[in-house]
């Protein structure tokens, strides 16, 4: 957009007399030009068909600006965040291992998982159905789709297996192929989606009830292309779907897939890293933590057995003064012969408890 001095506003080649959709940034604009701006509902009164007045252009002075150019704020757009120099190098060195690879034309030799599948597949076309409703066995070669899926993955399989991977597969499309490593693993389907497609109805369809007054019908069919996506959680930063294209189909893209699932592989290895470092960490402050505790109740427990020693010590000079009391007033009355003897005997058995529960006369060694 290019505002003139001379009061026009000029957006996709075209001027506009006036200011068409003022806003707060081409009025600030429109300020520092000294371009007068039309005052509030100006423009409905125009668009109503409304008489009114134009505001002159003043005289430019020698210092006012006669051009000036508004460029149009790009959206904001977050890339992914840097990365850490360790972490890149290591996903530069895993890149540096793979290789320039094609996919097979032919499964004349496959990978120990898919001669198994197709191993599977054999046997069952040799074993004759149970009965009627017995599941008809689907051949994982059934369509070329199917077939070109077989030719990809075992590209795939054998890539891993030779940077050191081991890989896991299930010959149903949707169950993840796992692609371990010594610390990760990684999770990604091989499959050929579906589309839903609009068909017209036949005469003989057309004449159901449930299909009165309509002239189409939906109906889900294989999309004909294969699709790799990565299920793993890696953190972005990095391609995470790749699909057939008109111009490249996906055995065309397989340089470029392999380096995909690579540094996916290393980003999930480094959360896993991550992961047991945090989790060492917490275990290590949760031994601290037990360790406290551990020393705390030790504290408490010394604490307690203090203040039992000084409270016994306390109770037994309490009981002694008690017992002098009596001896005194059993001495200052007068008492039966046979009953002062059993006070004599109490007074003995209370002095001698008094004394084994005192720390003050106990042993230093049975404190």
């Amino acid at each position: 957009m290019r505002t003139l001095r001379k009061g026009l506003v000029r957006t996709d080649g075209q001027d506009r007399e006036g200011i068409w959709d003022l806003g707060r940034g081409l009025a600030k604009t429109c300020k520092r030009l000294e371009v007068p701006v039309p005052p509030r509902g100006y423009w409905a009164k125009l668009q109503a068909g409304k008489r009114v007045s134009q505001l002159p252009l003043p005289a430019a002075k020698p210092t006012t600006t006669t051009e000036t150019v508004i460029h149009r704020t790009p959206p904001y757009r977050p890339g992914p965040p840097p990365r850490d120099p360790e972490l890149q190098a290591r996903i530069d060195a895993a890149l540096l291992s793979c290789v320039p690879v094609r996919v097979r034309k032919s499964l004349s030799n496959p990978h120990s998982i898919i001669r198994g599948w197709m191993d599977e597949d054999r046997l069952a076309r040799e074993r004759p159905r149970e009965s009627f409703y017995t599941p008809v066995h689907l051949s994982i070669t059934r369509t070329q789709t199917a077939r070109r899926r077989l030719r990809v993955l075992n590209t795939i399989f054998r890539e891993f297996e030779r940077m050191g991977s081991s890989v896991r597969a299930q010959r149903r499309e949707r169950e993840p192929v796992i692609v371990k490593s010594a610390t990760a693993e990684l999770k990604f389907v091989l499959f050929e989606p579906m589309r839903r497609v609009r068909l017209p109805l036949t005469e003989k369809e057309k004449q159901d009830y449930w299909n009165k007054g309509r002239e189409w019908k939906h109906e889900t069919r294989p999309s004909g292309e294969l699709v790799l996506r990565i299920e793993s959680y890696f953190g972005g930063g990095a391609k995470s779907e790749w699909r057939d294209k008109p111009e490249s189909p996906l055995e065309g893209q397989i340089d470029e897939v392999m380096k995909g699932l690579v540094t996916p592989m290393v980003l999930v290895e480094d959360l896993e890293r991550q992961r047991r470092e945090d989790q060492t960490r917490r275990w290590k402050m949760e031994q601290e933590r037990a360790e406290r505790e551990r020393l705390r109740q030790i504290e408490a427990a010394r604490w307690k057995h203090l203040l039992d020693l000084a409270a016994a010590s306390r109770l037994a000079g309490e009981v002694r003064e008690f017992l002098d009391k009596m001896e005194r007033r059993i001495q200052s009355e007068p008492v039966d012969p046979s009953l002062f003897e059993k006070f004599a005997k109490w007074i003995g058995w209370a002095r001698t408890t008094a004394d084994q529960m005192d720390p003050m006369v106990r042993p230093l060694t049975e404190l």
